[in-house]
């Protein structure tokens, strides 16, 4: 059994090369081949986890990908993904996947009917945000029936918070673009998982989610700020991504633009204010 390389036998060993060296072959030393590197392990490729697909047609074509770039900042942690246009989709490809991320971009996309078909059938989540939901509807007879509700329409009222778990994120009510309105026929089976607040204070739903199906009234990667809308669809994302994944709340904080001429008592006193939060939201140096 060979015998673990300690620092001793490492020094002893180094000292024994350098005596031979010096007495050289008349000592009765024998040269040896040098050992071949060990060669280094190979690598089990990560399988992807999750399926991305996203919008590439009409003049705001572009917005597909920048959204993907955005979406990899809320998913990358929850392991490898793959991203492509829906047009590009093949029949059944959904599930090779754990969870499966549709962000409807282009209002009437030409979405491949095999991506509606596998859709309805498969039983992998599936988060569909924004538009086209009016194809998945048409694609089967008794949308409503089947997953508790349908859609309306766009609705465009200047939407200023977005309601989720009992907390008001904010959203920009400059941004031009509408909210897809449901209409909730059967709370047993549909339910509603955050609501828009118009001006007035009346609601519609902002996202729904009827068995693997979540519905996302838009796509909420724009017009963003640090206490907007896509916490929550950070949040459905992991409920769909990693649904038995233990929920860790950790955050990371960087103190940035500190030069050799920054001051030593306020850095102290910066790190002493936040060495004042409780366990475990407490910072390490």
């Amino acid at each position: 059994m060979r015998r673990p390389l300690t620092p001793a036998r490492l020094l002893a060993g180094t000292a024994l090369l350098s005596l031979v060296a010096l007495l050289g072959p008349a000592a009765g030393a024998t040269a040896t081949a040098k050992a071949a590197p060990r060669p280094a392990p190979a690598q089990t490729p990560v399988a992807p986890r999750a399926l991305v697909l996203y919008d590439t047609t009409g003049p705001w074509g572009p917005l597909g990908g920048t959204y993907v770039t955005e979406l990899v900042k809320l998913t990358g942690h929850l392991g490898a993904w793959v991203a492509h246009p829906v047009t590009g989709y093949v029949p059944g490809e959904v599930n090779r996947y754990a969870g499966v991320v549709y962000l409807g971009s282009t209002y009437d996309e030409p979405i491949p009917p095999a991506f509606l078909d596998d859709v309805l059938s498969t039983r992998v989540p599936v988060l569909w945000a924004g538009d086209n939901i009016w194809q998945l509807a048409a694609r089967t007879a008794g949308f409503a029936h089947r997953y508790g509700y349908t859609w309306k329409r766009l609705d465009f009222a200047p939407v200023a918070h977005v309601v989720y778990r009992g907390t008001a994120l904010t959203r920009d009510p400059a941004n031009p673009a509408g909210i897809m309105d449901e209409l909730v026929t059967d709370p047993a089976k549909a339910t509603v998982l955050g609501a828009a607040v118009r001006p007035d204070g009346s609601t519609f739903p902002w996202a729904v989610r009827s068995g693997n199906l979540t519905y996302v009234g838009e796509v909420p990667l724009s017009y963003r700020s640090p206490t907007d809308r896509s916490l929550a669809f950070a949040d459905l994302i992991f409920d769909v991504l990693a649904p038995d994944r233990a929920a860790r709340h950790a955050a990371l904080l960087s103190q940035h633009d500190v030069g050799q001429d920054a001051d030593p008592a306020r850095l102290r006193a910066v790190v002493s204010e936040l060495y004042r939060v409780p366990p475990p939201a407490r910072p390490r140096r």
